[in-house]
């Protein structure tokens, strides 16, 4: 089929004439894996506008939404597997009743639950953010929801939590009760009362669990604790005050101690402890689960390495010193090979950095920050036309 819509010529099959039709030149493949501008646009969408906006330019462009297993971890499923939502009733970090989803393959009898969608900081209003008192009990309800239908395996992403908790809330609602030093059991667990806790009582909790396959999908490696742990690295953008850090490190402190002796442990600042407000030590002691690599666990289910494509267009919210050594693009680009590499972002801060592909940035090169996150979508799209514009040149 011809398609006399290509820019300055016209296409047969995969190749584009170009004017007089003496040169000819191979139609570009484009595949674009954007992991979320988190707050303003997801991964679906980005990908889904960019592939939009290169088609009108006669480029052969399709997309894959992609997570680290955070925050739209059930987009990419909902793309690649024959699932089906399974909505409940649960609370946010703070308390509030809401109603979410996860999703059931029934061929697998698996539960896919992204943590973010019970317990993420994007549910709570930034004034209200606040890792003192936000709490994980929503992901257990959600967990628990899925074990009562008889699902027996469980794979969680963790990750855009709202919480410090080290995961006391998600085990209160699968059954942990908490003891207080008077010896009553504890109605409110969050980080500000984890030092309140004198006792944990497990019984209910191995038996709920009992026979469940757990896998977990994270690609941080903070340990709970220290200056590169839970708190130090991740509570500020939770909304904790600089003055409150001490005083929510020495809570999971104080909880990870007493579960060392509980359980007799060995190591409690494990790599992947501090995931998710220290979700992920919690999963780690007292589930046994499976863990594994996030991006490279979806890579990995799309075939990634097998995609054929000319130019790989990848990016997120913000790229800086931690992109290249963390999550998703790092992870995607460690497995792109002899490929052309665009990386797309909201903020750049590698200015001027060598051996990095090329970066498109919305702010500053398109417009302001103001505008950018008042108008996300109208920024996003002027910065797709210009990286359509560069590709055929």
């Amino acid at each position: 089929m011809i398609n006399l819509m290509a820019i300055n010529g016209y296409c047969i099959n995969n190749y584009i004439i170009i004017g007089n039709k003496s040169q000819w030149r191979k139609k570009m493949k484009v595949l674009s894996l954007i992991d979320s501008f988190k707050g303003t646009i997801s991964s679906k969408d980005l990908g889904r506008i960019m592939t939009k906006i290169l088609r009108r330019k006669n480029i052969d462009a399709y997309y894959m939404p992609i997570s680290d297993g955070g925050e739209g971890l059930l987009d990419v499923i909902c793309h690649i597997k024959n699932t089906k939502k399974v909505y409940c009733n649960a609370i946010d970090p703070l308390g509030r009743k809401i109603k979410t989803y996860y999703l059931y393959n029934k061929k697998e009898n698996t539960a896919y639950i992204e943590m973010a969608k019970s317990s993420g900081l994007m549910l709570i209003e930034k004034e209200k953010q606040n890792p003192l008192i936000a709490n994980t009990y929503g992901l257990g309800l959600l967990i628990y929801n899925a074990i009562k239908k008889g699902i027996k395996h469980i794979i969680i992403g963790i990750g855009g939590s709202a919480t410090n908790d080290v995961g006391v809330g998600m085990l209160n609602a699968l059954g942990v009760k908490f003891y207080n030093h008077e010896s009553n059991i504890m109605k409110e667990v969050n980080n500000n009362t984890l030092k309140q806790i004198k006792t944990i009582d497990l019984n209910i909790f191995n038996e709920t669990i009992k026979n469940i396959n757990f896998t977990v999908l994270s690609d941080v490696q903070n340990p709970l604790l220290g200056e590169n742990g839970a708190t130090y690295t991740y509570a500020k953008q939770k909304g904790a005050k600089e003055e409150e850090l001490p005083i929510l490190e020495s809570n999971i402190k104080y909880f990870a101690d007493l579960v060392k002796a509980r359980l007799n442990i060995d190591d409690i600042n494990f790599p992947g402890g501090g995931a998710a407000g220290g979700v992920g030590f919690a999963f780690k002691v007292f589930f046994n689960p499976d863990f594994k690599s996030g991006i490279n666990y979806i890579l990995d289910e799309i075939d990634f390495d097998n995609s054929s494509y000319d130019i790989l267009i990848t990016g997120e919210g913000k790229i800086d010193n931690q992109t290249m050594q963390g999550k998703v693009i790092s992870g995607i680009l460690s497995r792109v090979k002899n490929k052309e590499i665009i990386l797309v972002c909201g903020i750049n801060e590698l200015k001027n950095e060598k051996n990095i592909p090329k970066i498109y940035s919305i702010v500053d090169e398109i417009s302001t920050i103001e505008y950018s996150l008042k108008y996300p979508i109208k920024a996003y799209k002027k910065l797709c036309e210009k990286v359509s514009n560069d590709i055929i040149k």
